[in-house]
Order: C-alpha cells, then structure tokens, then sequence
C-alpha cells in the first residue's frame, strides 16, 4: 500500500525516502570543496532532487594553498557552507511533491541538520529513522541504497570518478552534469 505514486491519495510522491550528501570538489580539492545533498525514494531508487553547493576550504593548509586562499577570499570573499541551504531545498521540493496525507517517511545518517530542518519542514507528518553513516556498506545496512545511488553517480558521472582529470570547474556544470 505504499506505492511510490499513489493516485488514491490526491497524487503525490509516497514511499520510504532516502537523503544523503555527496562531496566533490571545484578546482580545487582543498580550497573549494562542494557538497551535493541527493534525495531518493528508498524502493525504485528515484531520485527526487539533488542539490549543488559550496562548503568552506578544509584544514591544514600547505603554505601555498594559504596564500591561494588568501588571494581566493580577496576577490571572492569566505568561503562559507550551503549545505544546509541545499538540504533543505531537496525537502523542499519533497514536500512539495509529496502525497497531501499521509506521513513523510525519511531515513537518514545522524548529521544534526538533517533532523532539524525535517522536523521543521514536515512537524507531525515526520517518521524520521537515524542510522549510522559509520556501520557496514553492505546489504543489510538501511542506508544502502542511497549509499549504492551515490557509488553509481561515482562511477556513472566523470566528474564525480575519484583519481580523474574530469573534476568539475564549476559546481553549477555539476548539477547540469547530474540531472
């Protein structure tokens, strides 16, 4: 009875969905790292939306990489993160499409954000599960088919192939790629 489209229900996405957050890189895997937040349905492996956005540069710095930095800041300003901007734009576009009743069933890693912006966004309709991003990537593991959606965009995408020369220059050309 929980058809991933269910026409009884004054049509709408229904079903067990999936949210976790890819991260890549623009330019530089240091300095400007990326993340991309991708939603899906549990049961088809439909992604529902995916998200592009800037995450602040990493720590320990060589010496070069902080004048780069430096330089970057000077004429781009801080690098600040937009995750939680792109996580909440793919619940956004969930609950938009979401079936009008009914309860938004989401199972997710244990990162805060998630829980916070979920229980604001669906309050009571919300069943939200929680599982370890650290336990065996295997079949058994709740989580496995975002964890399998996100190793096929690996594989699948030439920008996301990690040891490659076809990392994206732009994160916007990235989600152009993705979709």
């Amino acid at each position: 009875d929980l058809a991933f489209w269910d026409r009884s229900t004054l049509y709408g996405l229904r079903g067990v969905f999936q949210l976790d957050e890819l991260e890549t890189f623009e330019h530089s895997r240091r300095l400007q790292p990326v993340t991309m937040p991708i939603l899906i349905e549990r049961k088809s492996f439909f992604v529902v939306d995916l998200e592009s956005a800037a995450l602040p540069c990493r720590g320990r710095l060589s010496e070069g990489n902080r004048r780069r930095k430096v330089e970057r800041e000077r004429e781009h300003g801080v690098r600040r993160s937009g995750s939680r901007q792109a996580v909440q734009k793919c619940f956004d576009t969930l609950a938009d499409h979401h079936a009008s009743r009914g309860p938004v069933r989401m199972q997710t890693d244990k990162k805060l954000s998630y829980r916070t912006i979920l229980a604001k966004r669906f309050q009571g309709r919300l069943e939200h599960e929680r599982h370890s991003s650290k336990a065996k990537r295997d079949y058994a593991n709740p989580l496995f088919p975002i964890n399998h959606t996100l190793a096929m965009m690996r594989d699948g995408l030439s920008r996301l192939v990690r040891r490659t020369w076809a990392a994206s220059k732009l994160r916007e050309r990235l989600e152009r790629h993705a979709w």
